[in-house]
């Protein structure tokens, strides 16, 4: 029987910046980051998501960023996203 190979489709040049996460307890008042590949369901998602976190969570503020689809994305930008907010949504769906 041959051998079964699995890819993971993520590059390594990615890293946490600052080493380790911190769990949130609250989105009260804090900054969300979404990061998006602007496939069509998380496009419809992030569409509404912004208002929710708000609203619903009071987040202070939400932005999204958005990477090339099936591609992880630059360096730079993941950490400027993560020097901007307090916790990161990602969806990279496809």
């Amino acid at each position: 029987m041959g051998t079964l190979r699995i890819l993971e489709p993520v590059t390594s040049r990615s890293t946490l910046a600052g080493g380790t996460l911190q769990a949130i307890d609250s989105l009260q008042g804090k900054t969300i980051g979404m990061l998006s590949n602007e496939w069509r369901c998380v496009k419809i998602m992030f569409d509404y998501l912004p208002g929710a976190l708000k609203s619903r969570y009071g987040a202070r503020a939400a932005f999204k960023e958005t990477i090339e689809l099936a591609l992880a994305g630059p360096q730079e930008l993941l950490d400027d996203v993560g020097g901007r907010c307090d916790a990161v949504i990602v969806a990279m769906a496809n």
